[in-house]
């Protein structure tokens, strides 16, 4: 099992698409253990992580319903989360857990 320094920042995979004009807009991730998720981004900006710490381009994502952040910050990608957890339901009705405990 993995600790990570900072909980609100779960470290992820993360499959994507490199359009022609320079944008890069992610379609899976799942983390080093999980299972493939797909990502629904509501919105892109440049934008710093206030709970997980760092400077990047900030996804909107939706999952099940709840929104969350996925940030590229340079070469990593990861979540950022509240309390080092995060759960939704996917669109086959079973719970998915996020956590930075592996």
């Amino acid at each position: 099992m993995q600790q990570y320094q900072n909980p609100n920042k779960i470290p992820v995979i993360v499959r994507a698409d490199f359009l022609l004009d320079g944008r890069i807009r992610p379609l899976l991730l799942r983390t080093a253990s999980g299972p493939a998720i797909k990502v629904k981004v509501k919105g892109c900006c440049e934008a710093p992580a206030l709970k997980a710490g760092g400077q990047g381009t900030r996804y909107t994502c939706d999952f099940g319903g709840k929104e969350l952040y996925l940030f590229h910050d340079d070469t990593q990608w990861f979540l950022e989360v509240e309390d080092g957890l995060f759960w939704f339901v996917d669109e086959n009705g079973q719970v998915i857990i996020i956590s930075n405990e592996e």
